[in-house]
């Protein structure tokens, strides 16, 4: 595990566009799963978050392994 590499992803630029990923794919996952539940006062607050999460992580993994593997080599 490169550490640098991780530092590097939850600090400035690349947290901000991981966080701005999270909440705009979120937002449209959240709205896609629980739309029918947001008017009838069962949303799950769990659920809602676990949604938001899974396209933070995937953007910051996206991000960890273009920094740890360095610039591609044609």
């Amino acid at each position: 595990m490169d550490n640098n590499a991780l530092r590097e992803v939850f600090r400035g630029r690349i947290l901000r566009q991981s966080i701005l990923v999270a909440l705009v794919v979120g937002t449209i996952f959240n709205l896609i799963d629980q739309w029918h539940l947001m008017f009838d006062g069962e949303f799950h607050l769990a659920r809602a978050a676990i949604i938001y999460a899974v396209p933070f992580l995937v953007a910051s993994y996206g991000a960890y392994n273009a920094i740890s593997n360095g610039p591609a080599k044609d």
